[in-house]
C-alpha cells in the first residue's frame, strides 16, 4: 500500500518514533512476527504531532507584569523554551513569563536552566 513504510523494531514492547514533522497526521499499525510466521495487521491508529512552537496539553504560558513585547513558550524533545518580552526583575515593576499546569496534591518541580539570553544583565539571572 502506498504511503506505508515497514520498519522492523525487533523484539520490543514499545518503540520511539523520531524525526516527525510538526502539525502532521501519521498512521500506525503493527503486526507480530515469530518462528511460526507473521500476524495480520492491527487496526490503524491516527496520531497528530503538535504544532511547531506549541505547548502540550495541559501546559499553558502567561506573562506577569508589563512586559511590553509579548513573550512566547514552546516545547520540543522534552525541553520547554520560555522567552520573556522586554522587561526585567528589578525595581517595583517586575515582569516575566512562565509555563505552568494545574496540579493537585504535593508536587516537586525541578527546573534546569540551560541558558540565559543576556548573561551580562544581572537582572536576567534572578529567579
Amino acid at each position: 500500500m502506498t504511503g506505508y513504510n515497514n520498519l522492523s523494531v525487533g523484539n520490543v514492547l514499545t518503540a520511539a518514533v523520531s524525526g516527525l514533522t510538526a502539525s502532521t497526521t501519521y498512521y500506525y499499525r503493527v503486526r507480530a512476527s515469530n518462528s511460526s510466521g507473521t500476524s495480520g495487521n492491527s487496526n490503524t491508529i491516527t496520531v497528530t504531532t503538535l504544532a511547531a512552537g506549541s505547548l502540550p496539553s495541559p501546559w499553558t504560558t502567561t506573562s506577569i507584569g508589563a512586559t511590553g513585547t509579548v513573550g512566547a513558550a514552546s516545547y520540543s524533545n522534552g525541553i520547554f523554551t520560555v522567552r520573556s518580552g522586554n522587561g526585567s526583575m528589578d525595581g517595583t515593576s517586575d515582569n516575566f513569563r512562565y509555563v505552568d499546569e494545574t496540579a493537585s496534591g504535593n508536587w516537586t518541580i525541578i527546573a534546569d536552566v540551560t541558558s540565559v539570553s543576556d548573561p551580562q544583565d544581572a537582572w536576567a539571572t534572578q529567579a
